[in-house]
């Protein structure tokens, strides 16, 4: 059940994706800033695939990759590098009133404050930021191999561009970014997440790869000559 619907999230994301893209690059960037304030609600929320535990926010991480890369072909590295921040921002503003929050002493009637308190608890602030400088390097470095292999080959094999930038980033992903996020709240079993997750990236290369073709497809009136 659970890897049923992984699949069909996944496939949902990746196409809302390209129905915002259908629209403009606008609405590629709310699409973004919206994914930034849920993906960090999911980054604490483990779910068992095939018997191995997944970070639920990686469905939302992968559907970042195929934006940045979409953006990278369509519009251009500029463009790119500017949904990272698009991103990421929202994230850290999300984070900072969470943990404002978590300040207060609620009252009698209240239920949200504990709750912002545990969040607090679990993904200290100083750690979330220390992930997000770690996640804008990894997106540059998949917006510079992604137009890098794009040169090298002449603007052919797209299919080459969109493995090879994503499948090396979310590599590093994987090896850096995890232990240091996720060992606070999973301890030595992080191996585990790190397998599944790896095994998970890659598999999510290959799935958003045809939307990458149908981006062409979906080419908003703007990028129309």
């Amino acid at each position: 059940m659970s890897e049923t619907l992984l699949l069909v999230t996944l496939l949902t994301s990746f196409a809302l994706l390209l129905a915002s893209f259908r629209l403009g690059k606008l609405y590629i960037y709310c699409y973004l800033a919206m994914l930034g304030g849920v993906m960090l609600f999911l980054v604490p929320v483990s779910v068992s695939v095939f018997g191995w535990p997944l970070a639920l926010a990686e469905i939302l991480f992968a559907t970042f990759f195929l934006a940045t890369d979409i953006l990278s072909e369509h519009y251009g590295e500029s463009d790119a590098r500017k949904g990272v921040w698009i991103l990421i921002v929202p994230q850290l503003i999300v984070a900072g009133l969470i943990h404002l929050a978590a300040l207060f002493t609620p009252s009698d009637m209240d239920i949200g404050i504990p709750v912002m308190q545990e969040f607090a608890t679990i993904l200290p602030f100083m750690s979330l930021v220390v992930v997000f400088l770690i996640l804008v390097i990894e997106q540059q470095l998949d917006i510079y191999t992604f137009n890098k292999i794009k040169r090298i080959t002449s603007n052919r094999w797209l299919w080459l561009r969109n493995l090879g930038s994503t499948i090396s980033t979310q590599t590093v992903d994987v090896l850096i970014a995890y232990p240091i996020f996720f060992y606070p709240i999973f301890g030595t079993d992080v191996w585990k997440l790190m397998v599944s997750a790896f095994v998970l990236k890659i598999l999510m290369a290959f799935l958003d790869t045809p939307f990458m073709y149908l981006s062409y497809k979906f080419k908003p009136t703007e990028l129309v000559k």
